[in-house]
């Protein structure tokens, strides 16, 4: 049971891993077309950092 707890969180982690970079590179497509709407979502997010 074990070893399928460990299969599964390495497994996860590898997906995590391939989630954020794909959402990185979404970003970075996202941010050739358009800065603007980049800049805006970026100082959202940062609001909502200094919130918490």
């Amino acid at each position: 049971m074990a070893d399928l707890l460990k299969i599964f969180y390495s497994k996860q982690r590898e997906w995590t891993i391939f989630v954020s970079i794909s959402l990185y590179l979404a970003l970075c497509r996202f941010y050739l077309v358009d800065s603007r709407i980049f800049s805006i979502f970026v100082t959202v997010n940062r609001q909502r950092y200094e919130m918490c």
